[in-house]
């Protein structure tokens, strides 16, 4: 009985990996802890996959994973659980067409919950999977966890509010701490669109646009320009609020960070993002604190980033389509976006944008 669970299971989780990693691609090896081990057909190295879904409660877990369980409480009034009867209940609805009564009929009440509320419950699942990492295999090149927004919470909403509403201090700080390389969510925005947003790479994006636009700020009147310094004094103010997991390679006036599961490049005024779900990180990069072990930001200007990074929140708007390598995907400040062949997406609007608070 064990088995057959496993594989139902298995199935599942191989259906939501596969809105990351298109099948074609990549090879599949199903696993636990973590739940698979990828590689890519051309490439030898493995990566794990952890993959959690989320709901509004486990009653509602019970009514979306047991089959046909919504038909025997609306048919049968049988209930798997005792708390079902008080999350899930059937009541009689009334369907009104034309401002006149239609029909009536049977209905599942399940209360959604308020989005605070709802960022609390995927605030656990980061904080239980961030506790339970130094128990996956330790043979493997890293680890991405994949979230699946199994209430597709943010239907009615589109790309550009998304990080407006999901990116609270809990959850940011437990991105931004977390040993996994990248983290996915995966959710339907725009009624229909299926979509997921890469977490740690839109935290490091709106971070340099933010400390890029405090530092030009602040230097703006400044006769000199250093390079050096405004390099020293951004991976400085990376580490410090906990992104650490970086990597920075400077090669014949070429300068790419790592970061996630991206390449950013810095060429002729332009930024240039690479996602590649299988990166690997050149060995003459160097580590964050390699970098930065010696460096100490100006006072004046530590106490001005300290103030205004209260003032206002930057937004990236940044997604990709599920099931595909990437169809939209945007930044700003003459950003371009390029898939993980290095091609060159279609260049859209502009989408990251400063907010006041």
């Amino acid at each position: 009985m064990k088995e057959n669970f496993d594989i139902e299971k298995k199935k599942l989780e191989k259906n939501i990996l596969s809105n990351i990693y298109e099948l074609k691609s990549y090879l599949y090896i199903p696993n636990e802890k973590p739940d698979f081990v990828v590689s890519h057909k051309h490439h030898s190295h493995q990566w794990g996959v952890e993959i959690t879904s989320i709901f509004f409660h486990e009653s509602s877990a019970r009514l979306k994973r047991i089959k046909n369980y919504a038909l025997d409480l609306i048919d049968q009034g049988t209930y798997r659980h005792k708390d079902d009867k008080e999350l899930l209940k059937v009541e009689t609805a009334t369907l009104i067409r034309d401002g006149k009564e239609a029909s009536k009929f049977k209905a599942i009440l399940n209360e959604r919950p308020k989005i605070d509320n709802y960022l609390k419950i995927v605030f656990d699942v980061i904080k239980r999977k961030n506790n339970n990492y130094q128990k996956y295999r330790k043979d493997l090149t890293h680890i991405n966890l994949i979230i699946n927004d199994e209430e597709d919470y943010f239907r009615s909403i589109n790309s550009k509010d998304f990080q407006k509403l999901f990116f609270n201090d809990n959850i940011t700080h437990a991105i931004v701490k977390s040993r996994f390389r990248e983290m996915y969510f995966l959710t339907t925005i725009n009624e229909s669109r299926n979509v997921f947003f890469p977490l740690k790479l839109m935290c490091f994006l709106t971070k340099f646009y933010k400390f890029n636009y405090m530092y030009r700020e602040f230097y703006k009147d400044s006769k000199t320009k250093s390079s050096a310094k405004y390099l020293n004094y951004f991976i400085k103010y990376l580490y410090d609020i906990g992104m650490q997991d970086g990597y920075i390679l400077l090669e014949n006036k070429h300068l790419s960070f790592y970061y996630a599961h991206s390449e950013i490049t810095f060429e002729n005024g332009k930024t240039n993002i690479f996602e590649k779900p299988d990166l690997i990180i050149p060995s003459e990069a160097k580590l964050f604190n390699e970098v930065v072990y010696d460096v100490t930001i100006e006072k004046e200007f530590e106490e001005y980033l300290n103030e205004e990074d209260k003032k206002f929140s930057y937004w990236v708007d940044l997604c990709f389509d599920s099931k595909k390598t990437a169809t939209q995907s945007n930044t700003n400040e003459n950003g371009n976006i390029k898939n993980i062949n290095g091609n060159e997406l279609p260049r859209r609007k502009r989408t990251g944008y400063l907010t006041k608070c």
